[in-house]
């Protein structure tokens, strides 16, 4: 299962801000109540994963 977020409009220059909000999140329980096992892939900018 697949589950993804987009946010659509954010202020220039806050793309690091809004990282470390879902970097936060991620290190929550949050991936584990929705079943997200690569939950700290969705917040890397470098992620390959699938």
């Amino acid at each position: 299962m697949h589950h993804a977020l987009i946010v659509a409009r954010m202020a220039p220059g806050s793309a690091p801000a809004i990282a470390d909000v879902f970097a936060d999140s991620d290190r929550g329980e949050l991936p584990h109540l929705v079943g997200s096992p690569d939950a700290a892939c969705s917040s890397s900018a470098t992620c390959t994963c699938t």
